[in-house]
């Protein structure tokens, strides 16, 4: 049975998304949404974050399960950077210092507490996040995951959840255990690390394979910056997860506003120079992903 076109405005708002006011951004949108349902699930990949995306935020997790000294260093280092994050100022050299300044403080723990910690509460997944997976799998729509944590722990936590992501694109620990799951963690992979701003800097050959045989992508973030994870040339379709704003709250405003416009990265040694990422297409209203997956289903 074939799946009926969405229409567009009313759709949206009854599955639960914000949508751009501006009539040439809505008529966009609309264009997208016709032209990704022509394509089909056959051409259609997913990117996603996960920490407040897919599933709850994974360095908290970290830091329950490591040393008090260690967790108070990843604190310093986030209360640091969270005002550049949040509001889009961070530079790629910040949030390389930052990743490999969190990276450092978990070596010397043991790793086996920290994926324990990953495990608990069905890895934290989001309501809608399994259900989403799920469809992707039965439609074969690749669904890929690129994060700023670790290989080790989105992989436990996705586990944990019930989603098993055709690839994880984070940094790989290094341990002296006899697995990549047991032992001291001693070091990191920097070949595969992967922070804030260099998501969509890293290629391993599977991401490339994968691109090839579904060139149409949806994309999905809860940050301002999450956009960078995939390059503007790419046809995505960006969905903005909530990460726990009010729709009535005083932010919401500014949220929407933010969301809705375009992202300019500027070359840090040339600052005339910038790269501009697309806004988001649809903002979920409730933070969890009943809505998205909802439209994803609604689209294949």
């Amino acid at each position: 049975m074939a799946t009926p076109e969405l229409t567009l405005l009313t759709d949206c708002q009854e599955l639960g998304f914000a949508v751009p006011s501006d009539a040439e951004a809505f008529d966009a949108l609309e264009s997208k949404v016709e032209r990704f349902q022509r394509a089909g699930a056959a051409l259609v990949r997913l990117e996603t974050d996960w920490d407040d995306t897919i599933g709850h935020g994974t360095w908290p997790v970290v830091r329950s399960a490591i040393s008090k000294q260690a967790a108070s260093g990843q604190k310093e280092l986030y209360a640091n950077h969270k005002s550049g994050l949040q509001k889009g100022l961070l530079t790629r050299n910040q949030s390389w210092l930052w990743q490999v300044g969190a990276l450092g403080t978990l070596v010397g723990q043991r790793i086996e507490p920290i994926l324990e910690a990953a495990r608990a509460d069905a890895g934290g997944v989001r309501e809608g996040a399994r259900e989403l997976y799920e469809h992707c799998k039965e439609n074969g729509i690749p669904f890929i995951v690129k994060s700023a944590s670790t290989r080790q722990v989105i992989e436990a936590a996705s586990d944990a959840g019930g989603i098993k992501p055709d690839l994880i694109i984070a940094t790989e620990l290094f341990t002296n255990g006899k697995t990549p799951d047991t032992g001291t963690i001693i070091g990191w992979d920097f070949d595969t690390m992967t922070h804030s701003l260099n998501k969509g800097d890293v290629r391993p050959p599977e991401l490339t394979a994968i691109e090839e045989t579904h060139p149409h992508v949806i994309g999905l973030g809860d940050g301002t910056l999450d956009r960078m994870m995939i390059h503007p040339n790419n046809d995505t379709f960006w969905i903005r997860a909530n990460g726990g704003y009010q729709q009535h709250s005083e932010e919401w405003g500014t949220y929407l506003a933010e969301s809705f416009a375009q992202l300019h990265i500027f070359d840090e040694k040339n600052p005339e120079h910038y790269t501009t990422y697309p806004p988001y297409d649809l903002v979920s209203i409730e933070p969890d992903l009943v809505a998205t997956n909802g439209l994803i289903r609604h689209l294949f």
